[in-house]
């Protein structure tokens, strides 16, 4: 049985995750959903009540952006994303969709960690008449200063998804080489004008190879790619490492919107990880940012850390 077949129920989950802290055998399928293929999907981990104070963050967020929020509108189609919101109500507001949640002993058990955090929030909106406003395929961790074996992500969404227009990964590439990060730019969504230029890192000499173009891919070979991916529904959540390469789906017609909450948390094995000089994303907007955020969040050593040197901060909700 394939990931793509493999699903699990919360209850399911726990008692499968139980298991593996127990070094008991665990199923095949099990292991390769959360060990080898970088993801997997939990049906149900949220009830109603907890939707709707989800739902109250993203609109928050929706309405009281960051610095670092992005927008682009072109012949009818729209995409929006904002993350790591320093506003003092995004915490508050975080703490309360959060509180009493089994998330921190779930993924403690699954980990083996003995500390969860949580991280931060990202939204997502996305409508499109075309079906052709996807997210481009790359790795979250292109982006971050950290990395380790113990992150996740929890994918939400507040509508219906079908498969065809969710949440698209492929498969296994959380184990593989740290790439670029393939430039966003709002007036070129094809990002054509910056494929080929280094994100970070020096032009002839590049600190991570250049991300390989999965949409060209997909339409040349498409069985060359190993592509997963489940319709939810709200209430359901898709969980995978921020390293995989993964990419949202096009929406259009027969679904011409998604809204979509990522949180992300980290447990003990969580390390730093420097972010090269240099590139177009080297931007003083995006300097400007991180000197803020490292400020807001506690963690003002990050320009005197070394790669390696585990990932903490005092402020960093911590939830086991």
């Amino acid at each position: 049985m394939s990931l793509i077949e493999y699903e699990l129920t919360f209850e399911e989950f726990k008692i499968f995750s139980g298991i593996i802290n127990n070094g008991a055998n665990v199923s095949p399928q099990l292991d390769k959903a959360l060990l080898t293929d970088g993801a997997t999907v939990v049906r149900g981990l949220f009830d109603a009540a907890t939707m709707a104070r989800l739902q109250e963050l993203y609109d928050y967020c929706f309405e009281h952006p960051s610095p670092l929020a992005l927008s682009s509108e072109s012949g009818g189609d729209r995409s929006y994303t904002d993350m790591l919101n320093s506003d003092p109500k995004v915490r508050e507001l975080t703490e309360k969709a959060l509180e009493g949640q089994p998330i921190g002993e779930m993924l403690a058990e699954v980990w083996r960690s003995e500390h969860v955090w949580y991280l931060t929030e990202e939204i997502f909106l996305r409508e499109s008449k075309s079906n052709k406003n996807r997210g481009v395929f790359h790795q979250d961790s292109s982006l971050a200063p950290w990395e380790g074996e113990h992150w996740a992500n929890f994918w939400i969404s507040f509508d219906p998804v079908p498969k065809e227009n969710a949440l698209e990964i492929l498969k296994g590439t959380h184990l593989g080489p740290q790439y670029d990060y393939v430039p966003y730019d709002p007036q070129d969504p094809s990002n054509q004008s910056k494929r080929g230029k280094p994100f970070w890192g020096d032009q002839i000499d590049p600190s991570w190879p250049a991300a390989p173009d999965v949409e060209a891919g997909l339409a040349k070979d498409p069985p060359r790619w190993d592509v997963i991916g489940w319709g939810v529904e709200p209430g359901d959540v898709v969980v995978f490492h921020p390293h995989v390469i993964h990419g949202g789906a096009p929406t259009g017609p027969r679904y011409p919107r998604r809204r979509t909450l990522s949180l992300r948390f980290f447990g003990d094995r969580s390390y730093y990880k420097p972010i090269p000089s240099g590139g177009v994303g080297q931007t003083s907007k995006m300097v400007d940012e991180q000197r803020r955020l490292e400020k807001d969040r506690g963690i003002e050593q990050l320009p005197k850390m070394q790669a390696g040197d585990l990932w903490r901060g005092p402020r960093y909700l911590r939830l086991k």
